[in-house]
């Protein structure tokens, strides 16, 4: 027994809801080159760190991209020596001025070749380092690592090992699941306990999931949509951030 007291009064409302990736740290990996699934590494579930090698592509079209650049450098660099060869003999009036300036157009003709050639290859995923080795060793690489972009774990994988694999195929997906969202359905009549602060850390909830029925999860509501489903007159989601 206790006297009595004013105090903040506390109701609650439960809502269905869904467990999802955080968006912002969520990745669908793609290839930005045709080609042949040489081996896969990461199964599904695994935890990956970044820069993780994911699986291995051959791509006979990064082959041909690389030697198209190098023929394109070789022919640069030998109408390069001719106009200043070129340069040198029109001072000595060895040759005219309308030679002198063929040879200069044919060297700015596969300058720009050679740009072109370069520009498709860093399209396809090659680093300015790679063009630094591939000018300096002249060997070609057809094989493309496909690489986790930062730590987490693969929750999707689309590929085996043999395939061919287009540009727009989702290969991976690789999400932190250090911090993940819940979606709920509130419907339009409860909406007034909904409560988001976009200048605050928001409403505080509790989530309880089947999985751990021991387990309360604390979260904060950090969305709410704007638009109300006509069908089920249920407002379309409501985010709540949580933390592992």
């Amino acid at each position: 027994v206790q006297p009595v007291t004013r105090g903040e009064f506390r109701t609650t409302r439960d809502f269905p809801g869904t467990v999802e990736p955080n968006e912002h740290a969520l990745a669908e990996i793609t290839t930005l080159v045709r080609g042949r699934v040489i081996d896969v590494y990461a199964d599904l579930g695994r935890e990956v760190k970044s820069g993780t090698i994911l699986a291995l592509l051959y791509s006979s079209e990064l082959g041909m991209a690389q030697s198209a650049y190098l023929k394109a450098t070789a022919k640069l660099n030998v109408a390069d020596r001719a106009f200043r060869r070129a340069e040198l003999l029109l001072k000595e009036k060895v040759i005219g001025l309308a030679e002198s300036q063929r040879r200069e157009g044919e060297m700015l003709s596969l300058r720009a070749e050679r740009q072109e050639a370069k520009d498709r290859l860093l399209l396809l995923g090659l680093t300015e380092e790679d063009l630094r080795n591939l000018d300096r060793n002249h060997t070609i690489r057809s094989h493309v690592p496909v690489v986790a972009p930062f730590d987490g774990r693969v929750i999707a994988r689309n590929l085996t090992k043999g395939e061919v694999v287009e540009t727009t195929e989702k290969l991976f997906v690789v999400a932190d699941l250090s911090d993940v969202w819940v979606t709920a359905v509130i419907p339009e009549k409860d909406i007034p306990y909904i409560r988001p602060d976009l200048t605050g850390p928001g409403q505080s909830v509790e989530v309880h999931v089947a999985a751990y029925p021991n387990q309360v999860f604390q979260g904060r509501i950090t969305y709410v949509g704007d638009v109300l489903d006509p069908a089920t007159r249920r407002w379309v989601a409501s985010q709540r951030q949580l933390h592992r």
